[in-house]
């Protein structure tokens, strides 16, 4: 079985499920996020769903690298793995235990990462045991608004400033990302990309829907 076909068997599962639960949402496949690619992502007015699936072709070198730049965007965070994978998330897991003073005992590199993901095994029957729900508790303060704004293309980003800024034909997107966490809310900046990747071209996606 090639990695491509073995990732489209878990992917139809993914697809599948989240039209089911958020039968508004825009699925978008292949969605750039910081230095990495969520492989399915669900996109409402008001909030994004990124999951990263691992098939038996994959490996989880990449996991905490691909959580941290998701879980930056948004809290809703999912992994969807091929069943062999399931021993070693487990083991990563259970690594991540708090000790009585308030930090983890475990490897670093996967605690804040592996603590904010729902993360799902396949079954046999076509669907997916929770291997381990998200345990942090302030989630909230880890949304970074200007990662969440910089999800946006130039031109999506004079857009969404409109009557912020005048000019801004020629104006860095370092200086919109400024202009944008400055001015607008953290709820603003996430209804502005929502809109955004809702009318955005995609190689693969649903069709686009603008602001319905």
């Amino acid at each position: 079985m090639s990695g491509s076909v073995a990732e489209e068997r878990i992917r139809e599962k993914v697809v599948a499920g989240l039209r089911t639960a958020q039968p508004d949402a825009r699925i978008i496949h292949e969605l750039v996020i910081g230095a990495c690619r969520a492989d399915v992502a669900a996109v409402t007015l008001d909030a994004i769903t990124l999951v990263e699936i691992k098939s038996e072709r994959d490996t989880l070198t990449r996991l905490a690298l691909q959580l941290k730049n998701f879980a930056e965007v948004t809290q809703d965070v999912r992994v969807y793995a091929a069943a062999k994978h399931r021993p070693n998330l487990e083991r990563m897991s259970s690594h991540l235990l708090r000790t009585d003073t308030g930090g983890y005992r475990g490897n670093p590199e996967h605690v804040a990462e592996l603590d904010r993901a729902h993360i799902w095994s396949e079954r046999d029957d076509a669907g997916f045991d929770l291997v381990k729900s998200p345990t942090w508790v302030d989630a909230q303060r880890l949304i970074n608004p200007a990662k969440v704004w910089n999800v946006l293309w130039a031109d999506e980003m004079r857009v969404a400033l409109g009557g912020v800024a005048q000019g801004l034909s020629k104006t860095p997107m370092r200086d919109m990302t400024r202009l944008a966490v400055e001015n607008l809310s953290g709820r603003q900046i996430r209804q502005a990309v929502c809109l955004a990747l809702r009318s955005r071209q995609f190689a693969r996606a649903d069709n686009p829907v603008g602001g319905q």
